[in-house]
């Protein structure tokens, strides 16, 4: 496909171009299916540096624990350093769970098949499993490339990319009570990011460290063109005020309406 406007280092949540649109339309009715593979190489590097990040935080969690243990056991310690060791240790188990998170997400493409993703009219697979768009009552595409922080914000943003957090993402919300039937077809850990809640869910599709870069954003294009055919809206944006009700929406088996956007 030609180059669009989505092209670039950011997606950003404006209408599809009309000529892009139609070369997607000419593409998908002809019976073309957009598939892409697993960055597998990326995957692997990413994986072993989140494994560095778990190891050693699992050692500053263990010493925390020792000295405190010492302190108790000699009568040497005082109040300040208590509070120290405990503000060390929590800041450490959430650290923890975070980065285990994103190796959640790692381990989904390192299990998924070799082919990663694909796009057609009738709607999306992902790792082996199908999505028709009948089944979907819609998706978001969260892309954070770009995003500038400050502060203990923008220390804790390179230490999360570090240990491999996609900066983009997909996530698609399937019709209420059927998101474990689909669940049910995932191998190995891509069953873990599934997200259910009361029946209703979907899964959180990485796209960053997932495919290779410079496919993301036709993937993205070629996903909300398809998708806007069927009547199936797909949210991009990086703004909490549209990214949690939209959540919140698919989560619950309902179509999303917060920050919906025309792919015509």
């Amino acid at each position: 496909m030609t180059d669009d406007q989505n092209e670039g280092p950011q997606l950003v949540p404006r209408p599809v171009d009309a000529a892009v649109a139609a070369e997607w339309r000419t593409f998908f009715s002809g019976g073309g299916v957009f598939s892409l593979p697993a960055a597998t190489e990326v995957n692997r590097r990413k994986r072993a540096r989140n494994t560095v990040f778990l190891t050693v935080l699992l050692l500053l969690a263990v010493a925390a624990v020792a000295v405190a243990g010492v302190l108790l056991a000699t009568g040497s310690g005082r109040a300040l350093t208590y509070a120290l060791l405990a503000v060390l240790l929590i800041v450490t188990v959430v650290a923890t769970a975070r980065i285990a998170g994103i190796r959640r997400a790692l381990n989904a493409v390192r299990d998924s098949p070799q082919e990663y993703i694909a796009v057609s009219r009738d709607g999306m697979r992902f790792a082996g499993i199908e999505f028709p768009w009948t089944a979907i009552v819609g998706g978001l595409i969260i892309d954070e490339r770009g995003a500038q922080y400050s502060g203990l914000k923008r220390l804790t943003a390179k230490i999360m990319l570090s240990a491999g957090h996609p900066q983009v993402e997909m996530l698609l919300g399937v019709r209420e009570g059927t998101v474990r039937d689909h669940r049910a077809h995932a191998p190995g850990a891509v069953g873990r990011v599934f997200f259910v809640s009361m029946g209703s869910g979907g899964p959180r599709i990485p796209l960053q460290h997932a495919i290779d870069d410079d496919s993301i954003n036709a993937l993205a294009t070629a996903a909300r063109v398809s998708a806007a055919d069927a009547d199936v809206p797909i949210i991009v944006s990086r703004d909490p005020a549209v990214i949690h009700p939209t959540i919140m929406a698919i989560w619950r088996g309902k179509r999303p309406t917060a920050g919906k956007e025309s792919n015509e």
